[in-house]
């Protein structure tokens, strides 16, 4: 690691290597990664691999995980467990040489943890929010002081939407310095489709309520009834699995539906480029990656009119609709796909690319980090 560059130490709440979770932690590292040399502390109460382990990723990054616990303990164990994961958490990372500054995200574990380190080597500490609603990280009075005081006495707090942002001054918390930066999409990985009709549309997220995988399904359905040559492909897993199976197969869809389940990002960037239109009739999003990840490809988007997708969607990359009409959502795949030719797929891709992409966003961490060291040194 070249001591010219800020040393900086991420606390991430997951990496990709937590059965796919955490992809958007790892898209913030290799954005900062050509401005800072990186040593991520990855540490949760449990993980797949336990123990205390470190790797160097590349010349740029080094990689320290730690996870007592195969399994998370229940009932007091569970409490007596986190303050004893906590406190070696600290020990480890106090044998660490100093930073210039630490990043931490999330703020109940990470954001305590990059306090008290912070406090010992006096450097500033960024914490982003990704976490929506907002409300359920802030559920209960205890939870709601402990974050609040976390948040008011970082250096910097970054958001992923003005959605969140706001939400988080809704309930009364206010940070010294506030932003919001959106989430970095790898629009190298998300290239631009062909310029080929494939008569596909895809839906990518976890499969839950919010998400809306099954909404998904039975808007097809009924598009589907007087589109017979147009297919679905669904990926992702979760709760609403069964329900999804059990709807496609109780209509009689399974040669029209493909269910994929949780995929890699470079399997779920293939099924985007082989598709024509993204729909995601989500409840709630703090960003939206997946939505992103598919304008980046070039797709039109069907999305749903609340919270954060509607920063960047716009009729000139998508619809926004009423998150709970079915009937919405079919006439929505029956006007994208007749007029596929109105929505300019290099343009959606560039707009991302300028918002969103790995160089815009690592200058703007950069900037970030350059004017919180200064800071702290004036």
């Amino acid at each position: 690691m070249n001591k010219k560059r800020p040393q900086v130490l991420i606390l991430p709440e997951f990496l990709p290597f937590n059965k796919g979770w955490g992809g958007f932690t790892w898209n913030y590292i290799n954005s900062i990664a050509p401005f800072c040399d990186i040593t991520i502390f990855h540490s949760r109460l449990n993980g797949e691999v336990t123990g205390l382990k470190e790797q160097t990723i590349s010349e740029q990054i080094k990689l320290i995980s730690y996870f007592p616990y195969k399994n998370k303990p229940k009932g007091l164990k569970k409490i007596v467990a986190y303050i004893s994961w906590f406190k070696t958490s600290l020990k480890i990372t106090k044998k660490l040489h100093r930073f210039d500054l630490i990043h931490a995200h999330g703020a109940v574990l990470n954001g305590t943890l990059a306090l008290k380190l912070a406090q010992y080597w006096n450097i500033p500490f960024v914490l982003t929010e990704h976490t929506g609603p907002f409300a359920s990280v802030v559920k209960g009075k205890i939870k709601h002081f402990w974050v609040k005081k976390i948040m008011e006495k970082a250096d910097m707090v970054l958001t992923v939407s003005n959605h969140l942002k706001n939400e988080i001054e809704a309930n009364h918390i206010y940070p010294k310095r506030m932003e919001v930066t959106y989430n970095p999409v790898n629009t190298e990985l998300f290239q631009l489709k062909k310029n080929k009709l494939f008569k596909n549309i895809v839906f990518a997220g976890r499969l839950d309520e919010n998400k809306g995988g099954l909404r998904a399904i039975k808007a097809f359905h009924v598009f589907y009834k007087t589109n017979p040559d147009w297919t679905f492909t669904l990926c992702g897993d979760g709760r609403e699995m069964n329900a999804i199976k059990q709807y496609v197969a109780t209509h009689k869809m399974e040669s029209a539906i493909a269910i994929k389940g949780m995929l890699k990002e470079e399997e779920v960037a293939a099924i985007f480029q082989a598709s024509d239109v993204f729909i995601s009739p989500t409840q709630f999003e703090s960003f939206g990656m997946a939505i992103a990840e598919a304008m980046a490809c070039g797709l039109p988007v069907i999305t749903t009119n609340k919270t954060a997708p509607k920063e960047y969607v716009t009729k000139n990359n998508g619809v926004l609709l009423n998150v709970d009409s079915i009937d919405e959502m079919a006439k929505a795949l029956s006007d994208i796909t007749s007029n596929l030719h109105q929505f300019n797929a290099e343009n959606s891709r560039t707009q991302i690319i300028n918002q969103f992409g790995f160089t815009h966003f690592g200058n703007r961490m950069f900037s970030i980090y350059t004017s919180l060291m200064v800071d702290k040194n004036s």
